[in-house]
């Protein structure tokens, strides 16, 4: 299940950065100073540290294939 969604999955190798998100900060009066935090997911996990990993491990030449198999394990149509 991807990061908490039940009808979603990712497939094939970690992210090979690390999440992050803006954070805004008023600085004086006018101007807004903007800088990269952590991101955290709806279901309360915190990224930023490390790369984030796929539900579903593959190698490259497998992650059509793998995903395909996922859809249709969902009683998705191929095409």
């Amino acid at each position: 299940m991807s990061q908490g969604c039940a009808a979603s999955s990712s497939t094939c190798a970690p992210t090979l950065g690390l999440a992050t998100g803006p954070e805004y900060e008023q600085v004086e009066d006018y101007v807004v100073a903007v800088s990269t935090t952590r991101t955290k997911a709806r279901t309360g996990e915190v990224f930023g540290d490390e790369p984030i990993a796929p539900d579903t491990l593959t190698g490259p030449d497998d992650a059509v294939a793998s995903a395909k198999e996922w859809l249709a394990s969902r009683g998705c149509p191929s095409q």
